[in-house]
């Protein structure tokens, strides 16, 4: 009996000591992990300052572009409307209709519509 009870120690000794040399090397590498990660947080957090600046730069510029590209588009809006007036003017004056007006236009396209006004009535008058 007395020897189960020594065996069963030196068992439960080896055990521990197996158990003791696991957490050892668990430990060591635990260490390692650390250490390691801790050379990667400082490293982001020495750039970091310089990746935030960056985005905000891309930022401001980006911000720059999308007003300007706002203010072309609406330059584009503004003259395709112009265009479109001239263009029912101008229609309006060669229509059959007499009563087109010619406000708005420039003086140069005023004064040459409303001569092509008076030549189609003119136009008109004589075939009638």
């Amino acid at each position: 009996m007395e020897l189960i009870k020594q065996t069963l120690i030196l068992l439960l000794l080896a055990s521990a000591t197996t158990a003791l040399i696991y957490l050892i090397v668990v430990f060591v590498r635990l260490k390692t992990l650390l250490e390691n990660l801790n050379k990667t947080t400082v490293e982001i957090n020495s750039k970091l300052p310089s990746i935030l600046e960056n985005i905000e730069k891309a930022s401001e510029q980006l911000a720059d572009v999308a007003s300007r590209a706002q203010s072309q588009f609406e330059m584009v809006q503004n003259l395709s409307d112009s265009i479109q007036s001239y263009f029912q003017r101008f229609k309006s004056v060669f229509s059959l209709d007499n009563s087109s007006k010619l406000e708005g236009l420039p003086p140069t396209l005023t004064k040459i519509f409303a001569l092509v006004k008076a030549i189609r009535a003119v136009i008109a008058k004589l075939k009638t």
